[in-house]
């Protein structure tokens, strides 16, 4: 999900390497990786963002994360 970023690329490398190494250690197959991951990010959007801007930075990252995948 490349977008211009206030986080560095090797902060963000390091942190996809932790969950992508974490995923591999329990071997975890894509669509159970997916709904894992997807459950963090409800978490991460509940936990660290005011409940009347949560639908908005969803939103914004199904966006980003469709923008990602190339056609």
């Amino acid at each position: 999900m490349a977008q211009t970023s206030k986080f560095s690329d090797q902060d963000l490398d390091r942190v996809v390497s932790a969950l992508k190494i974490a995923l591999s250690v329990q071997k975890v197959p894509a669509n159970l990786s997916l709904v894992a991951l997807g459950t963090l990010v409800s978490e991460v959007i509940e936990q660290n963002f005011p409940q009347e801007n949560q639908k908005a930075i969803a939103e914004n990252f199904a966006k980003a994360l469709q923008d990602s995948i190339k056609d």
